[in-house]
Protein backbone atom coordinates (compact mmCIF):
# COMPACT_ATOMS: atom_id res chain seq x y z
CA UNK A 1 0.00 0.00 0.00
CA UNK A 2 1.54 3.46 -1.17
CA UNK A 3 1.47 6.35 1.45
CA UNK A 4 -1.04 8.27 -0.51
CA UNK A 5 -3.45 5.30 0.37
CA UNK A 6 -2.06 5.42 3.75
CA UNK A 7 -2.79 8.51 4.55
CA UNK A 8 -5.94 8.47 2.70
CA UNK A 9 -7.17 5.37 4.77
CA UNK A 10 -6.24 7.09 8.28
CA UNK A 11 -8.49 10.23 7.03
CA UNK A 12 -11.03 8.19 6.63
CA UNK A 13 -11.10 5.77 10.01
CA UNK A 14 -10.73 9.11 11.52
CA UNK A 15 -13.13 10.69 10.28
CA UNK A 16 -15.79 7.35 10.68
CA UNK A 17 -14.64 8.10 14.11
CA UNK A 18 -15.72 11.13 14.44
CA UNK A 19 -19.24 10.86 13.28
CA UNK A 20 -19.05 7.86 15.46
CA UNK A 21 -18.21 9.59 18.58
CA UNK A 22 -20.56 11.84 17.68
CA UNK A 23 -23.74 9.71 17.24
CA UNK A 24 -22.57 7.42 20.16
CA UNK A 25 -23.32 11.50 22.17
CA UNK A 26 -26.53 12.21 20.35
CA UNK A 27 -27.63 8.53 21.26
CA UNK A 28 -26.32 8.88 25.02
CA UNK A 29 -28.56 11.78 25.46
CA UNK A 30 -31.71 10.36 24.56
CA UNK A 31 -30.76 7.35 26.08
CA UNK A 32 -30.18 9.52 29.19
CA UNK A 33 -33.59 11.38 28.75
CA UNK A 34 -35.31 7.95 28.91
CA UNK A 35 -33.39 6.61 31.97
CA UNK A 36 -34.84 10.00 33.70
CA UNK A 37 -38.46 9.76 32.21
CA UNK A 38 -38.12 5.99 33.78
CA UNK A 39 -37.07 7.19 37.32
CA UNK A 40 -39.69 9.81 37.46
CA UNK A 41 -42.49 7.62 36.25
CA UNK A 42 -41.05 5.07 38.94
CA UNK A 43 -40.76 7.42 41.67
CA UNK A 44 -44.91 8.19 40.89
CA UNK A 45 -45.74 4.69 40.82
CA UNK A 46 -43.80 4.16 43.94
CA UNK A 47 -45.73 7.31 44.89
CA UNK A 48 -49.54 6.68 44.11
CA UNK A 49 -49.15 3.08 45.06
CA UNK A 50 -48.20 3.90 48.94
CA UNK A 51 -51.32 6.18 48.02
CA UNK A 52 -53.58 3.83 47.51
CA UNK A 53 -52.49 2.06 50.13
CA UNK A 54 -53.06 4.43 52.65
CA UNK A 55 -56.21 5.05 51.23
CA UNK A 56 -57.41 2.06 51.01
CA UNK A 57 -56.22 0.91 54.75
CA UNK A 58 -58.37 4.44 55.83
CA UNK A 59 -61.09 3.25 54.13
CA UNK A 60 -60.97 -0.16 55.17
CA UNK A 61 -61.29 0.65 59.19
CA UNK A 62 -63.61 3.37 58.31
CA UNK A 63 -65.78 0.92 57.47
CA UNK A 64 -64.95 -1.48 59.85
CA UNK A 65 -65.95 1.15 62.44
CA UNK A 66 -69.18 2.45 60.16
CA UNK A 67 -70.18 -1.62 60.74
CA UNK A 68 -69.52 -1.49 64.72
CA UNK A 69 -71.60 1.56 64.85
CA UNK A 70 -73.97 -0.39 62.63
CA UNK A 71 -74.22 -3.31 65.21
CA UNK A 72 -74.32 -0.63 68.39
CA UNK A 73 -77.04 1.24 66.82
CA UNK A 74 -79.14 -1.66 66.06
CA UNK A 75 -78.56 -3.20 69.77
CA UNK A 76 -79.74 0.86 71.19
CA UNK A 77 -82.69 0.38 69.05
CA UNK A 78 -83.52 -3.59 69.87
CA UNK A 79 -82.99 -2.19 74.02
CA UNK A 80 -85.15 0.90 73.17
CA UNK A 81 -88.04 -1.23 71.41
CA UNK A 82 -87.82 -3.64 74.55
CA UNK A 83 -87.81 -0.95 77.08
CA UNK A 84 -90.95 0.66 75.24
CA UNK A 85 -92.56 -2.17 75.35
CA UNK A 86 -92.00 -2.68 79.47
CA UNK A 87 -93.33 0.54 79.37
CA UNK A 88 -96.58 0.08 77.52
CA UNK A 89 -97.07 -3.69 79.41
CA UNK A 90 -96.57 -1.37 82.90
CA UNK A 91 -98.91 1.02 81.46
CA UNK A 92 -101.27 -1.54 81.27
CA UNK A 93 -101.21 -3.55 84.61
CA UNK A 94 -101.42 0.05 86.40
CA UNK A 95 -104.55 0.65 84.44
CA UNK A 96 -106.13 -3.07 84.80
CA UNK A 97 -104.45 -2.16 89.23
CA UNK A 98 -106.34 1.34 89.23
CA UNK A 99 -109.93 -0.04 87.19
CA UNK A 100 -110.24 -3.12 90.02
CA UNK A 101 -110.03 -0.46 92.83
CA UNK A 102 -111.86 2.04 91.13
CA UNK A 103 -109.63 4.85 90.95
CA UNK A 104 -110.31 7.17 88.70
CA UNK A 105 -107.92 9.82 89.21
CA UNK A 106 -103.84 9.69 88.20
CA UNK A 107 -102.23 8.87 91.89
CA UNK A 108 -100.19 11.96 91.09
CA UNK A 109 -103.26 14.09 90.94
CA UNK A 110 -104.85 12.85 94.22
CA UNK A 111 -101.07 13.75 95.78
CA UNK A 112 -101.14 17.08 94.69
CA UNK A 113 -104.97 17.56 95.56
CA UNK A 114 -103.68 16.48 99.22
CA UNK A 115 -101.34 18.99 99.34
CA UNK A 116 -103.71 21.95 98.26
CA UNK A 117 -106.33 20.63 100.62
CA UNK A 118 -104.01 20.30 103.22
CA UNK A 119 -102.18 23.92 102.08
CA UNK A 120 -106.21 25.52 102.41
CA UNK A 121 -105.81 24.36 105.67
CA UNK A 122 -103.15 25.91 107.29
CA UNK A 123 -103.74 29.15 105.70
CA UNK A 124 -107.15 29.80 105.56
CA UNK A 125 -109.71 30.80 108.21
CA UNK A 126 -112.55 27.70 108.17
CA UNK A 127 -114.93 26.97 110.35
CA UNK A 128 -114.17 23.55 112.36
CA UNK A 129 -116.90 22.14 110.13
CA UNK A 130 -115.66 23.18 107.27
CA UNK A 131 -112.52 22.09 108.38
CA UNK A 132 -113.54 18.61 109.13
CA UNK A 133 -115.23 18.09 106.18
CA UNK A 134 -112.03 18.73 104.21
CA UNK A 135 -110.27 16.62 106.61
CA UNK A 136 -112.50 14.10 105.68
CA UNK A 137 -111.42 14.15 102.48
CA UNK A 138 -107.91 13.91 102.90
CA UNK A 139 -108.18 11.01 104.40
CA UNK A 140 -110.02 9.33 101.21
CA UNK A 141 -107.77 11.05 99.40
CA UNK A 142 -104.96 9.13 101.12
CA UNK A 143 -106.61 6.05 101.29
CA UNK A 144 -106.98 6.20 97.62
CA UNK A 145 -103.06 6.66 97.26
CA UNK A 146 -102.04 4.28 99.76
CA UNK A 147 -104.36 1.76 97.88
CA UNK A 148 -102.58 3.02 94.85
CA UNK A 149 -99.06 2.84 95.77
CA UNK A 150 -98.36 0.20 93.48
CA UNK A 151 -99.85 1.66 90.69
CA UNK A 152 -97.34 4.84 91.57
CA UNK A 153 -94.60 2.90 91.39
CA UNK A 154 -95.16 1.42 88.35
CA UNK A 155 -95.73 4.59 87.30
CA UNK A 156 -92.02 5.65 88.75
CA UNK A 157 -90.48 2.71 86.79
CA UNK A 158 -92.61 3.44 83.65
CA UNK A 159 -90.84 7.10 83.96
CA UNK A 160 -87.09 5.27 84.53
CA UNK A 161 -87.80 3.60 81.76
CA UNK A 162 -88.71 6.46 79.59
CA UNK A 163 -85.66 9.10 80.56
CA UNK A 164 -83.41 5.95 79.93
CA UNK A 165 -85.27 5.48 76.63
CA UNK A 166 -85.38 9.32 76.05
CA UNK A 167 -80.46 8.68 76.48
CA UNK A 168 -80.61 5.97 74.25
CA UNK A 169 -82.01 7.62 71.14
CA UNK A 170 -80.06 10.39 71.73
CA UNK A 171 -77.11 8.18 71.51
CA UNK A 172 -78.58 6.44 68.96
CA UNK A 173 -79.15 9.74 66.92
CA UNK A 174 -75.28 10.22 67.93
CA UNK A 175 -74.42 7.22 66.57
CA UNK A 176 -76.42 7.77 63.77
CA UNK A 177 -74.42 11.03 62.34
CA UNK A 178 -70.94 9.57 63.47
CA UNK A 179 -71.83 6.52 60.69
CA UNK A 180 -73.34 9.21 58.46
CA UNK A 181 -69.45 10.91 59.05
CA UNK A 182 -67.20 8.31 58.91
CA UNK A 183 -69.16 6.64 55.75
CA UNK A 184 -68.58 9.97 53.91
CA UNK A 185 -64.84 9.75 54.72
CA UNK A 186 -64.81 6.37 53.88
CA UNK A 187 -66.67 7.30 50.55
CA UNK A 188 -63.51 10.11 50.08
CA UNK A 189 -60.43 7.77 50.68
CA UNK A 190 -62.29 5.02 48.26
CA UNK A 191 -63.07 8.03 45.65
CA UNK A 192 -59.13 8.79 46.54
CA UNK A 193 -57.99 5.66 45.72
CA UNK A 194 -59.70 4.93 42.62
CA UNK A 195 -58.54 8.03 41.27
CA UNK A 196 -54.77 7.05 42.26
CA UNK A 197 -55.39 3.68 40.83
CA UNK A 198 -56.36 5.49 37.44
CA UNK A 199 -53.19 7.13 37.79
CA UNK A 200 -51.14 4.80 38.81
CA UNK A 201 -51.88 2.48 35.82
CA UNK A 202 -51.36 5.68 33.61
CA UNK A 203 -47.66 5.98 35.26
CA UNK A 204 -47.37 2.63 35.13
CA UNK A 205 -47.56 2.09 31.19
CA UNK A 206 -45.41 5.29 30.90
CA UNK A 207 -42.74 3.70 32.75
CA UNK A 208 -42.80 0.58 30.94
CA UNK A 209 -42.18 2.77 27.34
CA UNK A 210 -39.90 4.65 29.23
CA UNK A 211 -37.87 1.28 29.73
CA UNK A 212 -38.00 0.26 26.67
CA UNK A 213 -37.13 3.32 24.82
CA UNK A 214 -34.49 3.21 27.27
CA UNK A 215 -33.32 -0.47 26.27
CA UNK A 216 -33.44 0.47 22.60
CA UNK A 217 -31.23 2.94 22.51
CA UNK A 218 -28.70 1.04 25.22
CA UNK A 219 -28.82 -1.67 23.17
CA UNK A 220 -27.82 0.82 20.10
CA UNK A 221 -25.63 2.37 22.21
CA UNK A 222 -23.82 -0.45 22.73
CA UNK A 223 -23.06 -1.73 18.94
CA UNK A 224 -22.21 1.39 18.24
CA UNK A 225 -19.84 1.37 20.36
CA UNK A 226 -18.37 -1.78 19.64
CA UNK A 227 -18.48 -0.31 15.77
CA UNK A 228 -16.22 2.63 17.65
CA UNK A 229 -13.85 0.09 18.91
CA UNK A 230 -12.92 -1.83 15.63
CA UNK A 231 -12.48 1.62 13.90
CA UNK A 232 -10.40 2.34 16.65
CA UNK A 233 -8.53 -0.95 16.51
CA UNK A 234 -7.91 -0.60 12.84
CA UNK A 235 -6.51 3.04 12.91
CA UNK A 236 -4.09 1.73 15.52
CA UNK A 237 -3.59 -0.94 13.50
CA UNK A 238 -2.85 0.49 9.83
CA UNK A 239 -0.60 3.85 11.99
CA UNK A 240 1.01 0.62 12.96
CA UNK A 241 1.68 -0.51 9.71
CA UNK A 242 2.50 3.02 8.64
CA UNK A 243 5.00 3.39 11.40
CA UNK A 244 6.65 0.26 10.51
CA UNK A 245 7.26 1.37 6.86
CA UNK A 246 8.48 4.37 8.29
CA UNK A 247 10.87 3.16 10.50
CA UNK A 248 12.14 0.41 7.72
CA UNK A 249 12.24 3.22 4.97
CA UNK A 250 14.29 4.86 7.79
CA UNK A 251 16.57 2.02 8.22
CA UNK A 252 16.82 1.59 4.96
CA UNK A 253 18.27 5.21 3.70
CA UNK A 254 20.42 5.48 7.18
CA UNK A 255 22.17 2.00 5.69
CA UNK A 256 22.09 3.20 2.43
CA UNK A 257 24.03 6.77 3.66
CA UNK A 258 26.24 5.04 5.40
CA UNK A 259 27.31 2.59 2.37
CA UNK A 260 27.45 5.73 0.17
CA UNK A 261 29.86 7.96 3.50
CA UNK A 262 32.47 4.90 3.07
CA UNK A 263 32.46 4.45 -0.46
CA UNK A 264 33.23 8.60 -0.61
CA UNK A 265 35.71 8.08 1.88
CA UNK A 266 37.24 5.30 0.50
CA UNK A 267 37.64 7.65 -2.72
CA UNK A 268 38.71 10.31 -0.85
CA UNK A 269 40.98 7.88 0.55
CA UNK A 270 42.35 6.82 -2.85
CA UNK A 271 42.91 10.54 -3.94
CA UNK A 272 45.00 11.51 -0.64
CA UNK A 273 47.41 8.19 -2.20
CA UNK A 274 47.71 9.06 -5.40
CA UNK A 275 48.35 12.75 -4.05
CA UNK A 276 45.14 14.30 -5.61
CA UNK A 277 43.63 17.77 -5.24
CA UNK A 278 40.67 17.38 -2.54
CA UNK A 279 37.48 19.02 -3.34
CA UNK A 280 35.13 20.81 -0.66
CA UNK A 281 32.74 17.30 -1.47
CA UNK A 282 35.48 15.30 -0.48
CA UNK A 283 36.53 17.32 2.93
CA UNK A 284 32.56 17.60 3.76
CA UNK A 285 32.56 13.14 3.35
CA UNK A 286 35.86 12.68 5.53
CA UNK A 287 34.26 15.09 7.85
CA UNK A 288 30.82 13.25 7.88
CA UNK A 289 32.39 9.86 9.08
CA UNK A 290 34.80 11.59 12.08
CA UNK A 291 31.07 12.64 13.00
Amino acid sequence: MSKEEDRTKISGLKKEIIQIQRRLNDINDIKESWFKKKEENKKEVNKLRENIKNSKDIRDKLTQEVQDLKEKRLNLNEQIRKEISNIKTLNKERSSFLKKRNIKKDPIRIKEDIEKLENKIETEALSFKKEQEIMKVINNLKKQVSESKSALDMQKQAKKLSLSIDSMKKEANLIHKQIQEKARKSQENHELMIKSLKQFDISKKKEKEALKKFSEKKEEFLKLNEELKKKLEDLKNVSKEVDDVKKSVKEKRKKEDEITLKEKRKAVEEKIKKGEKLTNEDLLALQSLDE
